[in-house]
């Protein structure tokens, strides 16, 4: 906790080093995965709310509800909604793995950049609560980072390999199609975002 109250000032400045290409950015892809037919999206350990914030932008017509464990970060957050003047992001400070949500609430969950920090154990139990709280024909975007080929993105990857904890070296040489079988979810699409891969998913 303490950790994140340190980053919620500098968050942006780090993923945004990272997410410069507008039509590869992760976080235009996944609001891009979101049709109309979409009303209601939960975006789970949302930090600053950089993907609630763009799905809000885009889909004026959908209420984003955006949780996070640091009051700190949401504090962040809802100082960047309210200067980009949107009415469709609500906030609360939640434990994603014990979400005071109830059955079957959202169309889409949202979990970006998340499930790598923690401990299997943690993992699980954020899937677990993300299929109770998803409709059964709902959608569960999940970004993650991926190795990039080239030289020079190799390089500027390495400062994720560097600084990223443990867990992060597990999850990234994990078969993903078992990982998410094993929650509860199929692969149905995956795209290729800037450092990162875009899994849509729906439950089994």
């Amino acid at each position: 906790m303490m950790l994140y109250r340190f980053l919620a000032g500098f968050y942006d400045i780090g993923t945004g080093i990272y997410f410069k290409n507008n039509d590869t950015n992760p976080r235009n892809i996944v609001a891009n995965l979101i049709t109309d037919k979409d009303k209601s999206v939960l975006d789970l350990c949302a930090g600053t709310c950089q993907n609630s914030i763009k799905i809000a932008e885009v889909h004026k017509h959908i209420k984003v509800t955006a949780i996070d464990c640091s009051d700190k970060m949401l504090t962040v957050a809802e100082r960047k909604i309210k200067k980009n003047q949107l009415t469709n992001i609500e906030t609360r400070v939640m434990d994603a793995t014990n979400l005071d949500i109830k059955d079957k609430s959202f169309d889409v969950v949202v979990i970006s950049l998340v499930l790598h920090e923690m401990s299997e154990g943690l993992q699980g139990a954020i899937l677990k609560e993300t299929n109770r709280v998803l409709k059964n024909n709902g959608k569960l975007m999940v970004v993650e980072w991926s190795r990039p080929i080239t030289f020079g993105k190799k390089i500027k990857f390495s400062l994720i390999d560097l600084i990223e904890s443990d867990n992060y070296m597990i999850f990234m040489k994990q078969d993903m199609k078992e990982y998410f079988n094993k929650a509860g979810f199929v692969i149905e699409n995956v795209l290729a975002g800037d450092y990162t891969k875009v899994y849509q998913l729906k439950k089994l």
